[in-house]
């Protein structure tokens, strides 16, 4: 939850929806504000990123692994549903196998003009599957369990590894339905 909270703010930042304010602000202050986050949340997020409406890379906060800001994003499943839902959103896509170290959840947010609410870009942030274990180390420290399934139904993340690669509908009988 707190995922989708801070893209939401990151997207509803007057440094981005306003357009005065967007507009005195330097590129530097802006990836300064995106820098910033993730700083302050240790053990979350490798890159927070800007795109326009069409894609084109912005501007990114410092990341072990950059985005390529020749390429289009405006293909990626999460900036599509973010654009045309008008609303925050995740993507699995990202998701691999357990051993991949590119593993990670995507959630991408518009930016909505304060003004008009038209659509000015997207905000996106990478969460590396890495670093997921800080997440969920306090339930862990209660004994709480999590299992994260992707789109196919498989668990890739979860407090016992042997369910990693299993098929989570033989522990959740429902799961089919609530996919479809």
């Amino acid at each position: 939850d707190h995922l989708i909270d801070d893209v939401h703010a990151i997207a509803q930042s007057p440094l981005f929806g306003d357009s005065e304010i967007s507009g005195l602000a330097s590129i530097e202050h802006k990836i300064a504000h995106l820098d910033n986050y993730i700083d302050t949340h240790k053990h979350q997020y490798d890159s927070i990123a800007v795109f326009d409406t069409n894609g084109k890379l912005l501007y990114q906060s410092k990341s072990p692994r950059p985005l390529d800001p020749g390429e289009d994003y405006s293909n990626r499943e999460h900036f599509q549903r973010a654009i045309q839902s008008k609303t925050v959103s995740v993507n699995t896509q990202q998701i691999y196998s357990a051993a991949s170290v590119n593993n990670s959840l995507d959630v991408a947010a518009p930016i909505k003009d304060q003004e008009t609410g038209a659509i000015l870009g997207v905000v996106a942030a990478r969460m590396p599957l890495t670093n997921w274990q800080h997440i969920f180390q306090p339930s862990l420290l209660q004994g709480l369990e999590h299992k994260l399934i992707d789109s196919t139904g498989q668990v890739f993340a979860a407090d016992e590894k042997e369910l990693i690669g299993r098929d989570a509908g033989m522990d959740f009988k429902d799961l089919p339905e609530l996919m479809a």
